[in-house]
């Protein structure tokens, strides 16, 4: 099997729960979900080790602001995500 990337080592989160896959990409889409450590030819593959992978998901986002009221005396909260691998757009 050939792809252009793979995207291993990670969580893979599926409609069954978290499981050791790997997410192979061609043409900018999921073209399969293998067994991790599967032999394929792919031009890129990218460590995604300690990192939740998921499929299918398209700019997964929340806004969040906790505690819901602040006092004057406290600091505004620190909020905000960023993905490891924001910089890969399939």
């Amino acid at each position: 099997m050939q792809f252009e990337t793979l995207i291993t080592n990670g969580d893979v989160v599926t409609e069954s729960g978290i499981e050791a896959l790997d997410v192979a990409v061609s043409e900018g889409k999921i073209a399969a979900l293998l067994p991790r450590g599967t032999s394929v030819e792919v031009r890129e593959v990218i460590d995604a080790a300690g990192a939740l992978v998921i499929p299918g998901a398209i700019d997964i986002h929340f806004h969040c602001r906790a505690p819901v009221t602040l006092h004057a005396a406290t600091s505004p909260p620190k909020r905000g995500w960023r993905s490891r691998w924001s910089h890969h757009h399939f």
